[in-house]
């Protein structure tokens, strides 16, 4: 019943998820394809096609097309192994590579490559309740499934401590003589290690997630 484009616009809203014990990194990784042979009549959904291993619809349910008795539809999607690399753009990505125009095959159809899985963000700081020096901030994280929100606050705050703290040894020779200063300027304790300031880990910060 639908057209060419509503089929296109519904496999657009469809939300895919990766096992993590997938390693798409690598040189020259192959995509990952999906297919799908249906054959009317009956109402496709998303859980009708045939994914790779370890992968899964976040949404199985989710409408694609009706197909009447003479109807069959027959296609195959393709995952860009990039795609699963980060699910968000890091603080220092330099943007993403546009494809070559050989890459532009006749017979393909390159759906939206939006595929960040946070849809909207809150925040508020709120004083402590004991120690008028601490400050809590509340987040509030909402996503499209294919993400749970505890583990986009895990991942936002590694990819904080790694543009600020990176585990370099060059890192740690040009700043050698860092923990004296820091210690005589922010009243640090001497014990304070170098070792311990470059490799905060998020371990350290108290969080209490609902």
């Amino acid at each position: 019943r639908e057209s060419v484009i509503d089929i296109i616009f519904n496999l657009q809203k469809l939300i895919f998820e990766v096992s993590e014990k997938v390693h798409l990194v690598g040189r020259d990784p192959k995509p990952q394809i999906a297919f799908l042979n249906f054959t009317g009549p009956g109402i496709l959904r998303a859980q009708h096609i045939h994914l790779p291993k370890d992968f899964h619809c976040v949404y199985p349910d989710q409408y694609i097309a009706t197909l009447e008795v003479d109807g069959k539809l027959n296609f195959k999607l393709f995952f860009s192994p990039k795609i699963f690399q980060k699910k968000y753009k890091s603080l220092h990505s330099k943007g993403q590579r546009q494809m070559p125009p050989s890459v532009l095959l006749e017979n393909y159809l390159f759906l939206d490559s939006d595929f960040c899985s946070i849809e909207r963000v809150n925040y508020t700081i709120q004083p402590g309740n004991q120690n008028p020096k601490e400050e809590f901030i509340l987040f509030e994280i909402w996503t499209n499934g294919s993400l749970h929100p505890q583990k986009a606050i895990y991942q936002g705050i590694n990819e904080i401590l790694l543009e600020f703290f990176p585990y370099s040894f060059e890192i740690q020779k040009r700043n050698k003589n860092l923990l004296p200063l820091l210690s005589r300027s922010k009243g640090l304790p001497y014990s304070f290690s170098f070792h311990k300031f470059v490799n905060l880990e998020i371990g350290n910060f108290d969080f209490d997630l609902g």
